[in-house]
């Protein structure tokens, strides 16, 4: 038997992803976000959520996508990483969030699945972020403020 996982669709560029919906924390508006200093330059600030302060990452840049039209409503997903630090948030911009879809591992092929003759890639952070630019994010990430 092969069972079904959940995952959200998302844009981010002019590309739809897909991430596992178990790691989402949260959806915020992309206004949520406080700018921050740049240590790399696709870390756009940060989000507070549910007393969590978490860096964004705007990952058109390191994923190569073309810069597609925003969204109407951009959005922050909030996505839970782990880590042997223990478990970190992050948010990752993007023009929206879309679908909920129920699939199963056999569904996937190289890591992204057509549905409804699109192609939808898993965003596997393992593939995208480096362990120097997870350093960057672990040192940043995930404080809480009271």
């Amino acid at each position: 038997m092969n069972p079904r996982s959940r995952y959200l669709c998302v844009r981010i560029g002019a590309v739809e992803f897909l991430v596992l919906a178990e790691d989402v924390r949260a959806v915020v508006p992309r206004s949520d976000v406080k700018s921050a200093e740049r240590s790399l330059p696709w870390i756009i600030g940060s989000v507070l959520v549910s007393g969590w302060e978490s860096p964004v990452v705007d990952l058109r840049e390191k994923l190569g996508v073309p810069l597609g039209s925003s969204g109407r409503k951009p959005v922050v997903i909030v996505l839970q990483m782990h880590s042997k630090e223990g478990p970190r948030w992050l948010g990752i911009a993007a023009e929206y969030a879309g679908d909920l879809l129920s699939l199963r591992n056999d569904d996937f092929r190289n890591g992204a699945v057509r549905i409804s003759g699109r192609m939808k890639r898993l965003l596997d952070f393992d593939e995208i972020l480096s362990a120097e630019d997870l350093r960057s994010l672990l040192s940043f990430a995930s404080v809480k403020n009271d």
